[in-house]
């Protein structure tokens, strides 16, 4: 699709404090009827709410030590269980070049004729365990083997953007809203992780 047809967004309560941070993510589908599509294995993972624009899904993000970037990349990887191409919009600059150049590489290797038919090594050269966020990261690098090439794609949009920008022509209505929902639904997350932590503590 030429404009993003799901936005991604992520939360995180206490950011500054690393081992109090509290966190969650979210994905918003503008004008998706989830009930006229087939289940897919994102039901298992998030909670979802229907609306008559669009379709909104979050949870939290399990542990604490959680940062913006890691919840960012957590939405991407369960947007992509979606069976059909993607186009997600985001805010975090960083999860869009790193998510690209995975793209990119796998389109890459899927594309080189000459290859063995032993597993593609991840384009970073350095195990995932030894990455930030490595487990995640995994999983958008196979997802994006998986899909295929020209499946999936990341596009910058302005987060919390203003009306004021919407009429300058600087920020599209529909990313603007887009952005607000996933991040209203981000919000849900971190609401649901603060509330699961109280309620062990309450045990």
């Amino acid at each position: 699709p030429a404009q993003p047809n799901v936005y991604t967004d992520g939360g995180v309560l206490y950011p500054k404090h690393t081992w109090a941070a509290i966190a969650g993510f979210g994905i918003w589908w503008p004008g998706r009827v989830d009930a006229e599509e087939e289940v897919d294995g994102a039901v298992d993972l998030v909670q979802s709410f229907q609306r008559d624009d669009g379709f909104a899904q979050w949870n939290a993000l399990p542990g604490q030590r959680s940062t913006s970037t890691r919840v960012e990349v957590a939405a991407v990887t369960v947007a992509l269980i979606k069976n059909k191409t993607l186009h997600i919009g985001t805010d975090s600059l960083a999860t869009l070049m790193k998510a690209t150049k995975l793209f990119d590489a796998a389109a890459r290797w899927i594309a080189d004729t000459t290859h063995t038919w032993t597993f593609p090594r991840n384009p970073y050269g350095k195990p995932w365990g030894l990455q930030k966020d490595g487990d995640l990261w995994e999983q958008v690098w196979t997802g994006g083997l998986a899909r295929g090439i020209g499946k999936q794609k990341l596009s910058k949009v302005k987060g919390h953007a203003t009306q004021a920008e919407v009429e300058a022509g600087t920020v599209a209505i529909r990313d603007k809203t887009g952005n607000d929902f996933a991040d209203i639904c981000a919000t849900n997350g971190v609401k649901a992780n603060k509330k699961s932590i109280m309620i062990e503590l309450n045990k």
